[in-house]
């Protein structure tokens, strides 16, 4: 069984690029196979990463979930490879898919999944949905490790104020400020004296070109950035 990472946060906390350049940062590493899963459907996933490729390579998490039985194979055909990392996977929702395009899951069924999924790799990176459905849960439940992403702002502080009875729970965490922009002031040491901070990644000018110009899946030139998320996946390997 892989190591499962589940990462949660706020909406618009970052949570996707992290979760996807900690995942390329560990396939870097050893080239292990490394399977990124993201099962938010406010804000589908893959469009956001591939918005370059035709809509028939790009495959749903909905339609491996609407199965009454999940198999191995299922998650295999629906998972989006890319030439430059032939080990990485990628698994979400797409354009078109919302909460209302499935039925809901349970608990077990999610924990199934992921468990399948965690059988076909080396590392399992879930990038949880702030709206904490229930493959979030399971993810966070059965996580080998939590990477808690925070911003400086009162509404990221607000969801974990919000979430703390559940993320309290939780054994092996990992505190993350992650700083998405520099244009204006963020109270970066208020937040580091509220919650015990253990990386903090910087801002990065060639990560927001990257998510612009759809190219978030090619290595990035950002080393200050690099070097933080390569700390933090050490701390997971």
């Amino acid at each position: 069984m892989g190591k499962i990472i589940a990462v949660t946060g706020s909406h618009s906390s970052g949570k996707t690029i992290l979760s996807l350049k900690l995942a390329e940062e560990i396939y870097y590493n050893s080239k292990p196979i490394v399977l990124f899963i993201s099962p938010d459907y406010t804000t589908p996933t893959l469009p956001f990463i591939f918005p370059n490729k035709n809509k028939e390579d790009l495959f749903s998490l909905g339609e491996i979930l609407d199965r009454d039985e999940i198999q191995k194979d299922d998650i295999l055909k629906n998972t989006v490879v890319t030439k430059a990392m032939e080990n990485m996977g990628f698994i979400g929702y797409s354009a078109t898919e919302n909460k209302y395009s499935y039925p809901d899951i349970t608990i077990d069924k999610a924990t199934t999944f992921l468990k399948l999924a965690s059988g076909l790799c080396d590392y399992l990176i879930v990038d949880c949905a702030s709206c904490q459905e229930n493959i979030s849960i399971a993810a966070v439940t059965n996580a080998d490790t939590v990477i808690n992403l925070v911003t400086a702002d009162l509404k990221s502080m607000c969801w974990f104020a919000s979430n703390d009875n559940f993320i309290s729970k939780i054994g092996n965490q990992i505190n993350v400020l992650n700083i998405p922009d520099k244009d204006f002031y963020m109270p970066e040491e208020t937040v580091k004296k509220k919650l015990k901070i253990h990386y903090t990644v910087p801002f990065s000018l060639s990560v927001k070109k990257q998510a612009l110009c759809g190219t978030l899946t090619e290595t990035l030139p950002d080393m200050s950035f690099r070097k933080s998320v390569q700390g933090i996946a050490k701390a997971v390997i």
